[in-house]
């Protein structure tokens, strides 16, 4: 009775399509929200459980969009660490308000040569972009991970 009951409630207000819950971007989303030590001890207990679906869960974690908040200085550091072809990929992705929060942290010579060099490039696949996009992300966690770089507020690194 009580099945059925809830069957036509959740029908009602959602139709007859199933209800999709929980996944990894949830789960990202959730331990992002936490402070560093319990993502730190969640994600390795993760990791030994199942080593995959700790990767998929970092991987959704920090995204390229996620390096948009770095201030100028921080931002330097990254591009300091970047491959001038990987960025330039990496850029060709984004909207040019989005590549302004890397212009910012160069000096306005260089900036204007990656501008020149981004129009230049013509087309690339979108894979190659993936790709390049990827490759920044995993220098912006190594350089996290070396205490380069600090996401958030850093509250749990510091007292």
């Amino acid at each position: 009775m009580l099945d059925d009951l809830l069957t036509r409630r959740i029908t009602k207000c959602h139709g007859r399509q199933a209800l999709t819950m929980g996944g990894v971007r949830e789960a990202a989303g959730i331990i992002n929200g936490v402070g560093k030590l319990v993502e730190k001890r969640v994600m390795g207990e993760i990791g030994k459980a199942d080593k995959k679906l700790a990767r998929l869960i970092e991987e959704e974690m920090f995204k390229f969009e996620h390096l948009f908040v770095l201030d100028p200085q921080a931002m330097g550091a990254l591009l300091r660490d970047t491959p001038n072809e990987t960025l330039i990929d990496a850029l060709k992705g984004v909207s040019e308000d989005e590549r302004e929060v890397f212009f910012r942290a160069m000096s306005s010579r260089a900036a204007d040569g990656v501008k020149d060099e981004i129009a230049a490039r013509g087309r690339v696949k979108l894979a190659d972009v993936v790709a390049a996009q990827k490759a920044v992300v995993a220098t912006a966690r190594r350089l996290a991970t070396e205490g380069v770089l600090v996401f958030g507020s850093g509250d749990d690194d510091y007292v």
